[in-house]
């Protein structure tokens, strides 16, 4: 019998100091996930740096959605942009 595959995928990646993000992977299966986690805090000079690391940041977003929505208040010139903030949820490692 097959098990059903979790219906969300991951994105890790590192923002640049000027708040640009970084995607470096995008991972269905939770160990591939925290194997790149754990590359990126012992390799990768943004994290490892003394004065100023960063850390990976890890989002999970579900799987085959369209994440934008619409918001009336954005709207130029009866063009709409698509925002996708209250769909993409923000994790931290210990919950993987």
């Amino acid at each position: 019998m097959q098990q059903k595959m979790e219906e969300v995928v991951f994105l890790i990646g590192i923002t640049y100091p000027f708040g640009e993000f970084n995607i470096m992977g995008v991972y269905t299966d939770k160990k591939k996930l925290i194997q790149a986690y754990d590359k990126l805090i012992k390799e990768d000079v943004r994290c490892t740096e003394l004065k100023h690391p960063q850390m990976p940041e890890i989002y999970k977003i579900p799987l085959n959605k369209f994440l934008g929505e619409m918001k009336e208040w954005e709207k130029i010139k009866e063009r709409h942009y698509f925002y996708a903030e209250d769909n993409i949820e923000l994790v931290d490692i210990d919950e993987i």
